[in-house]
């Protein structure tokens, strides 16, 4: 697949993981549980600065929940009526592209709760799941300076090749790395994770 010919929503996928990459999302949030004591990030977290990017790439969500299921357990005296309830609910995320062509994500989401919030807890921690494996978004905050993933100062060869297999889909990628010899293999080395989750990415949307 050239470029030319790659869809709308590859195109919308990698624009939002390429600046995803460069920033990704640190465990900033602090949480004090009594003796447990740990930092981590939320769907607030992830909507924050994930909203901005898809726009900017082009991309709307639609989001479907199902197989909801809800448990409940008895806290303290059962003559006091308090209980906690357990949710667990099946989310389906459709990523789509202004020309239309789109990929669908899922995930499971638990929580628990001893008020009303268990339903929208666990539909928050699928959506939140999908997003940061969909896009594979980095799970410390980068220093947007770095040159960790600047491509745009590179001129590595074989690159710009690469990522059009790559975009034909996992089983085409792959028989184009075995064509590969052991030099230009070393110098694609450190795009592996970026050219196998396109890949992922074409295999999803070619469904």
């Amino acid at each position: 697949m050239t470029q030319e010919t790659q869809t709308g929503i590859h195109k919308a996928m990698l624009a939002a993981m390429d600046t995803l990459c460069r920033m990704g999302i640190g465990k900033n949030r602090k949480a004090d549980a009594g003796a447990a004591k740990y930092n981590f990030r939320g769907i607030d977290d992830a909507i924050t600065e994930l909203s901005p990017i898809l726009v900017r790439c082009g991309m709307t969500v639609e989001v479907d929940f199902s197989d909801l299921n809800i448990t409940e357990r008895v806290k303290g005296d059962p003559a006091d009526g308090k209980a906690t309830r357990f949710a667990t609910v099946k989310g389906r995320f459709t990523f789509t592209a202004a020309d239309g062509t789109n990929c669908t994500g899922g995930a499971y989401g638990e929580a628990a709760d001893s008020g009303d919030k268990a339903v929208s807890k666990a539909q928050s921690v699928a959506f939140r799941t999908v997003l940061f494996d969909q896009f594979m978004v980095p799970l410390i905050g980068m220093d947007p300076e770095s040159d960790f993933y600047d491509h745009g100062q590179e001129d590595v060869s074989g690159l710009d090749e690469a990522r059009d297999k790559a975009l034909d889909g996992t089983e085409a990628f792959r028989a184009y790395w075995k064509t590969l010899d052991a030099k230009t293999r070393t110098e694609l080395g450190k795009y592996i994770p970026e050219l196998e989750q396109a890949a992922k990415a074409a295999d999803g949307g070619a469904k």
